[in-house]
């Protein structure tokens, strides 16, 4: 989880909040959105709605598997390791659009695998 300070940071992330509400989940994203919104990043945020949110206000908003597909195509990173680790990911209760055993089929219909 990030922090976001300032005027301009702590206004972001009221305005994340207000749209996505106060829940625990909803408070890490907000802060990760206002902090990307405020200084110019991407935001890695897995949840529809937040991902809605950060779209409406121009922050560029991927999913962790975007993330992971990006070390995979850089080369960085292995098919087993990714398979593993979204599996790990997945027993801790993250939640995404394949079993983690069909990462890899689901990767290239959504324009992710681009080795």
């Amino acid at each position: 989880m990030v922090s976001v300070g300032g005027l301009e940071g702590l206004g972001a992330f009221a305005a994340y909040a207000r749209l996505l509400g106060s829940g625990a989940r909803n408070v890490g994203e907000a802060e990760t959105l206002a902090w990307a919104e405020t200084n110019e990043a991407i935001a890695v945020v897995d949840e529809a709605a937040g991902r809605t949110a950060g779209g409406e206000r121009g922050v560029e908003v991927h999913g962790t598997l975007w993330l992971i597909f990006e070390a995979y195509n850089a080369a960085l990173l292995d098919r087993k390791p990714i398979e593993e680790l979204v599996q790990r990911l997945a027993d801790t209760d993250a939640r995404f659009p394949c079993s983690p055993a069909e990462v890899f089929e689901w990767a290239p219909a959504n324009d992710l695998l681009r080795r």
